[in-house]
């Protein structure tokens, strides 16, 4: 049977969903997508996180065994859809800073151009006037702006042929699908669907987004982008969880973040907190923790000369980042479900962008195993998208 003989399934209509939904449609198999609420029609709803990403392609916040070998996988393929120009990526030369000795990190291996360096640095990088860097490191790193990138993935998911239904999935009514295998991409209801237990750990994070501003370059016109992690004492939660804050520019604004605050969801979709932030503000009618201006303000200030009181069209947002069900771990794996198996594709957390492609080609590899098709190579997927 050729693989257009076999339907595909996809529940939830997010950045995860619509990766695997390419991923199959370039390989010739009809996928349809059922959706509860398409996400760009209740831009409101924090529920939602595929409106919140910022969108570094960096694996941030997000907990699985073989995380590098997905990482590497994804970024891999952002590289190749960055030569295709395919709409909202951009490359920036990124800065990660650190009030404090840190560790570095194993996914800074796949980057390029990747430099360590320490407080006796003596060349440019973004800094606070009054907080010394200790350590950091900076390297190339893809970025997705998601007012262009996002409604480019749709777009290309309906030119491939793939079907969007507006459908809220019921467990029951997984056995009605004329599909050997269904994959479950629907995020913070993922566990629902499947017949596991509600019990969702979620980080809630602001961004702020500050239009009108231009990006900063360095000398080589290279677009420049930072995390800073100052310390505990100066920006943390209540429940002394070190938060760190960011500057993200895109073609048309800035997004500035971060925080990180852990809770959990109630059977109505109440938030309820586990951790918090005291020291907040308002901006643009939303509760944000007072640093993620202050902090952002000052390097932005002394390292580019951009005074952010120059740009008052600023506007927040609140998102959850869903981490997983009961613990904080990305899950991909394979379950039976009353008649059907079903492939699970969710608790991304604040890598969903990130590791899109990656979760996709390992979603593909495990239905392929599981109904003795082939397994495919990047390539071949990469050959149904056009170039731009």
């Amino acid at each position: 049977m050729s693989n257009k003989d076999f339907p595909v399934i996809v529940i939830g209509a997010g950045v995860s969903g619509i990766s695997v939904g390419i991923t199959f449609l370039a390989l010739g198999f009809p996928v349809t997508i059922y959706t509860k609420e398409k996400p760009q029609n209740n831009p409101a709803n924090p529920l939602f996180s595929s409106l919140y990403p910022a969108a570094s392609i960096i694996p941030h916040t997000v907990f699985h065994p073989r995380l590098n070998e997905i990482f590497r996988a994804s970024n891999s393929f952002f590289a190749q859809l960055h030569k295709k120009r395919f709409p909202g990526l951009s490359l920036h030369h990124h800065f990660e800073l650190f009030g404090f000795h840190e560790p570095i990190p194993e996914y800074t291996k796949w980057m390029d151009n990747f430099e360590e360096f320490d407080a006796s640095y003596s060349l440019s990088h973004p800094s606070h006037p009054s907080i010394q860097t200790q350590c950091g490191w900076m390297f190339n790193c893809y970025f997705a702006d998601w007012s262009i990138y996002f409604p480019a993935l749709l777009n290309l998911f309906l030119k491939l042929g793939g079907e969007i239904v507006t459908q809220e999935i019921k467990t029951r009514e997984l056995t009605d699908f004329n599909a050997e295998v269904i994959i479950n991409c629907a995020e913070i209801f993922a566990p629902q669907l499947i017949g596991e237990p509600f019990s969702p750990v979620i980080y809630k994070g602001h961004l702020l987004t500050v239009r009108d501003i231009p990006a900063p370059k360095d000398k080589l016109g290279r677009i420049l982008s930072y995390n800073f992690t100052p310390g505990t004492e100066i920006y943390s939660s209540d429940n002394g969880l070190a938060m760190d804050v960011y500057a993200y520019p895109r073609s048309t604004d800035f997004v500035l973040g971060g925080s990180r605050l852990k809770g959990t969801l109630d059977n109505s979709g109440n938030w309820i907190p586990i951790d918090d932030i005291s020291d907040t503000q308002i901006i643009a009618g939303e509760t944000v923790p007072t640093q993620i201006l202050e902090l952002n303000r000052n390097i932005l200030s002394e390292s580019f000369g951009i005074e952010l009181s120059k740009y008052p069209k600023i506007y927040s947002k609140a998102g959850y980042r869903y981490m997983g069900n009961g613990e904080e771990s990305l899950r991909i794996d394979s379950k039976e479900v009353g008649s059907k198996t079903v492939i699970n594709n969710f608790g991304h957390g604040g890598a969903g962008v990130t590791l899109g492609w990656g979760c996709a080609f390992e979603v593909l590899n495990l239905f392929c195993s599981l109904t003795g098709k082939p397994v495919f190579e990047q390539n071949q997927v990469l050959k149904a998208i056009p170039g731009y």
